[in-house]
């Protein structure tokens, strides 16, 4: 079992997500920014690990912005038929379990 940041489940799905937008070979705007938006899930996870308080919510509540950004770069996909159903919906399921993981850490308890 791994500590610290790596031991946190919402760093390591937010990385599966990152590495699979990479891995879709996309050209053009749409790539730049699902690229940007599903790495800054990930950095702003790492960012607010170590923090406290309010820090450490505001930086999650980013990280979480940042992955809705990515529901609507991979809603544009799909409409121009950009990417195959079911890669939309391993990516979607993706972003939807990041999402849910980093609410938790946002409102524990």
């Amino acid at each position: 079992m791994k500590n610290g940041l790596e031991g946190l489940d919402a760093f390591q799905v937010a990385l599966q997500l990152a590495e699979a937008v990479h891995a879709l070979g996309l050209k053009g705007s749409i790539r730049d920014q699902l690229t940007r938006s599903s790495e800054s899930v990930v950095l702003n996870i790492a960012e607010a690990h170590p923090a406290t308080g309010q820090d450490r919510v505001r930086g999650f509540v980013i990280a979480r912005k940042e992955a809705s950004e990515c529901r609507g770069a991979l809603a544009i996909l799909r409409v121009r038929k950009q990417i195959k159903p079911e890669t939309y919906d391993r990516l979607w399921n993706l972003v939807d379990r990041v999402s849910a993981m980093l609410y938790r850490l946002i409102h524990p308890g």
